[in-house]
């Protein structure tokens, strides 16, 4: 026997026996046989046993125990013990992958093994614990015989090289990693524990034995759906249109600015034709499973969760990650067949409580889940639901923008973001910024109950799409009347913009204003002009790239000759562009905490709707019960913080993109009401 001093690394990693004779330090050692492992040794992978005694094994492979008093091994794949003196027979000091420091080992009795990913020519031996866990089948968790070994790993140079270079940029590794092999690259999971005592445990949550692979590129093979020739979305499938607000527009000597409106149509379909026909989904639902979503949250979102699994088949996928104090993948992207939705079935009901919040972390993880993948689907979504705040709030807008920005370039495909915040204390400001970055959806979920209707209202928009990518250029043109381009109600501002995706049987319209100077002289009645022209391009829903123009047209005449005609849908959707903007500044003014002025300013601009003519008008009535709520939620600090912000900014947000939410739901398309009435049904049984 001889010991290992060398503070240098060696050319091959050390080969370790983990089990020599781990159990009694007063017995020789011996290889054991068909050992109940967990039963004798107290293993805790993530958490730094302090102050511990004990007469077995008390194993942390992360980082070596403080302060404890082991008459057995430590073992620290990371972290070499220092000044370890252990007897050659039965005691084992060792790390996995530098050189133990000053320590006596046995050299004959080492080996490593990386139980989780395909090794170069193993010599693998399979078993099973005896433990035994509900709802978790340990053969397809964690089947490994810590018994068995394997000998003659190669470690890869240029492959690990590309992932520890990765790697690096996000954990804090300690130098030894470097001499990890490729195969054993896994990132920690939070949630794994081991007793020593009797069953095999995950606590607090209950998700996968197996460390999620630093390159989450294990996502199901799927056959991407194609679309039969009589299926195929017709370039007739969205409709364009300009609208100018009056049957014509009368010559006068005083200034006037008119609200003109374009409008994109989706065609209309059956729910049971776009459910046969629509394109495949991969769907990463990122959860927060922190202690303030225990109770009826967390079963609510279970059982949401389970609905929306009703809805997919084989074409789909699903991935789930929960979040707390950091987050963790705990399903791949999973194909709903069979097999896949029991697996996924399973994870969601094995979703427990733990710690507090990062949302930063769910939110990147779940970004990672899209930009790893092997195959894209057609359709890529993450759902993010939280019903809390960022522990670090003072940071968390810069950190969730950076970590959208990065993923941008990353994820090969489009994709969009939808946030849920339940209850009254979520950060509400985060949530909408995350979904508005994203290309997503902000759901205020008030109460509980109403979770499944928002998830109808979001998984509707992501099975109806018809159009996605939209930009839009509003392009003044010369014409023999003066006039200039004078608002664009657009995110920007500008006259070249984003618009909202467009569904099946849905609208979406954008508000511009143009303003005409007093005219005097005559012009030739019933002269047409076309003042402004629209390019739209945007992505079918089969991939396929389109462009169409349109333009505005407007009748000029000199004097009246018959009763003029106010287009009802132009006006209505101005004073929904003007609400919207409107609750957007009381916002700002109650997060100035400038509360009087934002009251004030809800209140005046909910009296003039109601004297406006299209006050009968479902969306204008819709708008004026919003502003008469913002105007008492933004009335004061604690009627802000206490929903008052989730709720305006919610609101906000659907008037303005004309999306459904549970306070929108005026903005529904017809496969929004199916999904909610199939949500409803689902819902009403025990």
């Amino acid at each position: 026997m001889s010991s290992n001093q060398s503070s240098n690394p060696p050319s091959n990693p050390p080969q370790v026996d983990l089990l020599s004779d781990l159990f009694d330090s007063s017995q020789p050692a011996a290889q054991p046989q068909n050992t109940n492992i967990l039963s004798s040794i107290d293993v805790d992978l993530f958490q730094v046993p302090q102050q511990s005694s004990s007469n077995q094994a008390n194993i942390n492979l992360y980082q070596v125990p403080q302060q404890s008093n082991i008459n057995y091994s430590n073992i620290s794949p990371f972290q070499a013990p220092q000044q370890s003196n252990i007897n050659q027979t039965s005691l084992l000091d060792a790390d996995l992958f530098g050189v133990p420091q000053q320590s006596n080992t046995n050299q004959s009795s080492i080996s490593s093994s990386d139980p989780f990913a395909g090794l170069q020519q193993p010599n693998f031996t399979y078993s099973t614990f005896n433990q035994t866990l509900p709802d978790l089948n340990l053969t397809e968790s964690f089947n490994i015989d810590l018994s068995s070994q394997v000998e003659n790993i190669q470690i890869n140079d240029d492959a690990f090289q590309q992932i520890s270079s990765l790697q690096n940029q996000q954990y804090n590794y300690p130098p030894q990693m470097q001499y990890l092999p490729q195969q054993m690259m896994y990132q920690p999971s939070p949630y794994l524990s081991y007793n020593s005592s009797s069953n095999f445990s995950l606590s607090p949550a209950q998700y996968s034995a197996a460390p999620e692979p630093l390159i989450m590129n294990d996502d199901d093979e799927i056959q991407l759906r194609t679309v039969v020739e009589e299926t195929k979305t017709p370039e007739e499938a969205i409709t364009v249109s300009m609208n100018f607000l009056l049957n014509y527009l009368e010559l006068k000597n005083t200034e006037e600015e008119i609200p003109c409106t374009l409008s994109l149509r989706g065609s209309s379909a059956q729910v049971a034709d776009i459910q046969k026909n629509r394109q495949g989904l991969d769907l990463i639902c990122v959860v927060d499973v922190s202690g303030s979503m225990s109770g009826v949250k967390l079963e609510l979102v279970k059982k949401t969760l389970n609905f929306m699994l009703t809805l997919l088949n084989d074409g789909d996928r699903v991935s789930i990650v929960v979040f707390s104090d950091n987050a963790q993948r705990i399903i791949k992207l999973t194909a709903i067949n069979e097999v896949g939705k029991v697996e996924v079935e399973r994870a969601i009901n094995n979703m427990n409580i733990i710690g507090s919040t990062n949302i930063v972390s769910g939110l990147e993880k779940g970004l990672k889940v899209a930009s790893d993948r092997r195959i894209v689907n057609q359709v890529t979504s993450i759902l993010l639901l939280s019903d809390g705040c960022d522990d670090s709030g003072d940071t968390v807008l810069s950190r969730a923008a950076g970590c959208s920005n990065e993923f941008k370039s990353l994820i090969k495909s489009s994709y969009t973001v939808h946030t849920f915040g339940y209850g009254a204390d979520h950060d509400a400001k985060v949530m909408q910024e995350i979904a508005r970055s994203n290309s997503g959806n902000f759901y205020y979920v008030e109460d509980p109950k109403d979770i499944p209707i928002a998830f109808a209202n979001c998984f509707g928009e992501l099975a109806s799409l018809v159009a996605d990518k939209i930009q839009v250029a509003l392009i003044t043109q010369p014409c023999s009347i003066p006039f200039h381009l004078s608002k664009v109600y657009s995110e920007n501002g500008d006259s070249n913009f984003s618009m909202a995706q467009v569904h099946a049987g849905d609208k979406k319209d954008s508000v511009f204003l143009l303003k005409f100077p007093p005219i005097t002289d005559r012009v030739p009645d019933n002269e047409i002009i076309r003042p402004v022209k629209a390019r739209i391009s945007y992505e079918t829903n089969l991939g396929e790239n389109k462009i169409i123009e349109t333009e505005l047209t407007i009748l000029v005449v000199n004097e009246g000759r018959e009763e003029i005609e106010v287009n009802e849908d132009v006006m209505v959707n101005y004073y929904r562009c003007l609400g919207a903007e409107i609750l957007k500044e009381v916002a700002s003014l109650a997060e100035s905490h400038k509360y009087n002025e934002a009251k004030e300013a809800a209140i005046k601009a909910a009296n003039e709707f109601k004297g406006c003519i299209v006050n009968d008008h479902p969306i204008v009535k819709a708008l004026i019960r919003d502003l008469e709520d913002a105007a008492n939620r933004a009335s004061s600090y604690s009627s802000w913080e206490q929903g008052g912000r989730a709720q305006v900014f919610s609101v906000q947000s659907s008037h303005f993109a004309q999306k459904a939410s549970n306070n929108a739901m005026m903005y529904q398309n017809g496969c929004q009401a199916a999904y909610s009435e199939m949500a409803m049904d689902y819902f009403s049984k025990p």
